[in-house]
């Protein structure tokens, strides 16, 4: 499988559930699966 070289929606759409912005302004990226990254 290539890596994705350019943003896809469909794709972001089909894995992320949701994203929240801390008031230090760090990202939290939810994914469907449960998995989360903190930026």
């Amino acid at each position: 499988m290539e890596p994705v070289a350019e943003f896809d929606e469909r794709l972001w759409g089909a894995m992320v559930d949701y994203v929240t912005v801390g008031v230090d302004k760090r990202l939290t990226v939810m994914f469907r699966n449960g998995t989360g990254i903190h930026t």
